[in-house]
């Protein structure tokens, strides 16, 4: 992930903008893919149960979470 993030900023997406797709992502595979570990069934949880201001929150922490690695 971090590497389609650099992507991203190199083609000059701000942080805002990647958290929108990144939130486009994770819906997607919130509703069409099945977790394969315990931190991607945790993930999904988390995007089933938050409303849409938590996801968008959760949207850029998993951008910054990302950047950082």
């Amino acid at each position: 992930m971090n590497k389609r993030i650099a992507l991203g900023e190199s083609l000059g997406l701000s942080e805002e903008q990647l958290a929108q797709v990144a939130e486009k992502v994770a819906d997607y595979l919130a509703q069409h893919e099945d977790p394969r570990n315990a931190e991607e069934n945790l993930l999904q949880e988390l995007w089933k149960v938050g409303d849409q201001d938590e996801r968008h929150k959760l949207a850029h922490m998993l951008v910054k979470l990302a950047q950082q690695s």
